[in-house]
């Protein structure tokens, strides 16, 4: 081992040690940065994730319990909890009374507008005249006693009828036998945080502990918990893929290679590959997708081929032709990987950017220390010997089956079901699903998946729009399509409705029996009854910036958007019940061209779609672009090598097929891989060529357990890749075998 090689190997040990200093990669664990794109225009994109990004910082927790006063006290006490830990910047849960004194007091001018529905189409107003001359001193002790109403929307909040009102403040539920109250926690700092993550998730684990004995279970569910989930889960497969996948290796080294000593430079193309890649990928991306990180160990199978092609394939006085072999096995691998870097999912994107960065720079890495390494090997040939029972096809053999390969594929792809619905390809975590599914069942809470957006060039052609939609969305809950929704409308209706309410409530003031009526019941004086009928009457219009200024408008802040061209929009999320007849009742609603109905699983699953047709026709010129480069290199011998990735891709998707799963845009990915991983197999395959034969077999298995291992993933996402692409890789390597030639024709022999 010569001065120049260590050299040579500190040195780029050193420049990627240093990056990591000075640039450490930022780990993102976004769920939605698994989704692509949806076709929305950027206004509507601006609108949608300011209302998603106020329910990602939002955690929803559950107390259920058998005793109100039980139940209390351990929601006070576990509010104080949260109050000492920091870890939320908001705590709802109760109605606070000296704020709703504040809200009345600065409202009072707007009553007339803010009368609901049934109060305005009640035949006998005296009992909303009553709460309303007693709106400045009444108590907020139950729904019954708020006047104006500030806790309009609190019943919606609810999904069972079983609400008993407010217990000191709080908003207690009955179900059966069982009580609840809910808190709405607003985090402190970014759902994405993994240190974050990891503090919540901690201290909600201590809780429940706490808890055991108390008779009261807790419920959470929220953006971070679900995030926390993920990462743990990405973090296990990681550490298993990776550790069996170096494992794999080295026992096949064992079997393979001497002396010991070796083994340090042969893993060295793989430390130094992926953690550049990590580096790379983190600068370009503004950071890694945990899922990146677990599809990179797979890796770990793909890049050690380089190693074994150049020990096993060197000869005296011929690296010329090996390092061609090897350049353009990266090469075209890369350019695979490459094509995935124009996915509309950007985690997809990552991954393919990550993986061809990864397999370059091993390859480059063998370039520069094995030439000297290499002489140093000593090959146990002995323990592959059965390579050479595996009989070479004749010409006739091959014709055959490249014509049945050819079938099975076109086959494959005509019999195989489209599915690109993103819901099926999401990994979430059980037990938080089951959690929040409960929740459910006492609370509505939003997802932000299904929104109406509504436009207007003014804000009262706005208002005039939104309450269409409200009298339709009222009808749709009627009927059980939808269960709540969120609008601002729910407190602004259009000016010509609040001119009615007011001219109604003014002449309810100027109705002399009605005060009569309530003077006698109140015992009220005469002169206190005409200044009350003077205060009735100073009724004012209540605009969306006026609303907007209270504080009780909060809530609605990320509905409301003004664009740039002058345009007023606003979002109501909807929870509609999972149903197609729903959905498509929902988008029918949205046929008005100033509203716009937006499903996002639907338009994101739309969007794989057109991505999967794209990929297609990548997975064609790719085919045709390495058929070219290898006509070049091999002349008419071309067609018999490119018959190598053909053959895999035929068992990948005949094996998809038998399975049942179905064709989306990640089995094409996994053939465009198979492509760039099967062609190699082609470039060094040699009739009967044991020395070939053990190098491609090798890189066959470690590229078949790496990724087999990721089948087992529970992302359907990688599991869907690992699969396919460990059958390709399979098939790859059986057509390699069978279809071995003499490089008769090669132009670089």
């Amino acid at each position: 081992m010569n001065w120049l090689t260590n050299f040579r190997l500190i040195s780029l040990l050193l420049v990627v040690a240093g990056f990591f200093f000075l640039a450490p990669p930022k780990i993102n664990t976004d769920i939605m940065a698994l989704m692509p794109d949806a076709n929305l225009q950027a206004d509507d994109v601006r609108l949608l994730s300011q209302s998603s990004q106020a329910l990602q910082n939002q955690v929803m927790v559950l107390l259920v319990g058998a005793q109100q006063d039980a139940l209390y006290l351990e929601a006070k006490k576990l509010t104080s909890t949260i109050t000492a830990k920091s870890l939320f910047s908001g705590i709802h849960w109760k109605v606070e009374p000296g704020l709703a004194q504040q809200n009345y007091q600065k409202l009072l001018p707007f009553r007339a507008s803010l009368i609901t529905d049934e109060q305005y189409k009640q035949t006998t107003p005296l009992n909303w005249l009553m709460s309303q001359w007693l709106a400045p001193n009444a108590s907020i002790d139950g729904l019954s006693s708020d006047p104006l109403l500030l806790g309009r929307g609190l019943k919606e909040r609810f999904s069972v009828e079983g609400f008993s009102g407010l217990y000191k403040d709080v908003p207690i539920l009955n179900r059966g036998d069982l009580l609840a109250i809910g808190i709405r926690l607003e985090t402190r700092e970014s759902a994405n945080s993994l240190e974050y993550q990891a503090r919540l998730s901690s201290w909600l684990s201590d809780v429940k502990d706490a808890q055991k004995d108390s008779g009261i279970k807790m419920y959470a569910v929220g953006a971070a918990l679900y995030a926390h989930a993920g990462t743990e889960q990405a973090k296990d497969e990681a550490s298993v893929i990776g550790s069996m996948s170096i494992s794999l290796i080295i026992l096949l080294l064992l079997i393979t290679l001497r002396p010991l000593r070796l083994y340090l430079w042969v893993l060295s193309p793989i430390v130094i590959g992926t953690l550049f890649a990590l580096l790379t990928t983190s600068l370009l991306f503004d950071g890694v997708h945990i899922l990146t990180l677990v599809f990179g160990i797979t890796l770990l199978g793909v890049s050690i081929d380089y190693v074994f092609h150049w020990l096993l394939c060197n000869e005296a006085g011929n690296n010329r032709q090996l390092k061609f072999k090897l350049i353009a096995s990266a090469a075209t691998s890369s350019a695979a990987f490459v094509v995935q870097s124009f996915s509309p999912f950007p985690a997809i994107a990552e991954m393919g950017f990550f993986a061809a960065v990864g397999l370059i720079t091993a390859m480059a890495v063998v370039l520069l220390i094995f030439p000297v390494v290499a002489n140093k090997a000593v090959i146990n040939v002995s323990a592959w010997s059965w390579l050479n029972n595996i009989a070479v096809a004749g010409y006739k053999t091959k014709t055959g089956l490249l014509s049945l390969t050819i079938l099975m594929i076109s086959a494959s792809f005509y019999f195989m079901n489209a599915d690109d619905d993103i819901r099926k390809l999401q990994a979430v975590d059980s037990q938080l699903k089951a959690q929040e599914d409960y929740i459910r069942q006492w609370y509505n809470f939003g997802t932000g998946h299904s929104t109406f957006i509504v436009q207007g060039e003014t804000q009262q052609e706005l208002l005039n729009n939104l309450w269409q939609l409200e009298g339709s969305l009222k009808q749709q809950k009627f009927i059980g399509n939808i269960s709540h929704w969120q609008s601002i409308s729910n407190w602004v209706l259009p000016e010509a409705e609040q001119v009615n309410r007011i001219r109604v409530v003014n002449s309810w003031a100027e109705s002399g029996a009605l005060l009569d009526q309530l003077s006698d019941q109140l015992g009220l004086k005469p002169q206190i009854t005409r200044q009350y009928r003077s205060e009735l009457e100073q009724n004012e219009i209540l605009s969306i910036d006026d609303f907007l200024a209270f504080p009780i408008a909060q809530p609605f802040e990320s509905l409301w958007l003004k664009d740039r061209d002058n345009r007023w929009l606003a979002a109501v999320p909807v929870q509609p019940v999972n149903s197609t007849h729903a959905q498509n009742t929902l988008y029918k609603i949205a046929e008005d061209e100033n509203i716009q109905y937006i499903n996002q699983a639907s338009l994101i699953s739309e969007s794989l779609s057109q991505a999967r047709e794209v990929s297609i026709r990548w997975l064609i010129v790719a085919y045709l672009f390495i058929f070219g480069f290898m006509w070049l290199a091999y002349g008419s011998e071309a067609i018999w090598r490119i018959s190598v990735p053909l053959g895999g891709t035929a068992l990948a998707l005949t094996g998809n097929l038998l399975m049942g799963n179905p064709l989306n845009m990640f089995t094409v990915l996994a053939l465009l891989m198979t492509l760039g991983m099967g062609i190699d197999f082609a470039i060094f395959s040699k009739e009967k060529d044991l020395k070939s034969r053990i190098a491609i077999t090798m890189s066959a298995i470690t590229t078949i357990l790496a990724f087999g291992l990721l089948g087992f993933s529970q992302v359907p996402v990688l599991a869907n890749i690992g699969f396919t692409l460990s059958l390709g890789i399979l098939g790859c390597w059986i057509f390699s075998m069978y279809l071995s030639n003499l490089t008769t024709g090669n132009k670089n022999a």
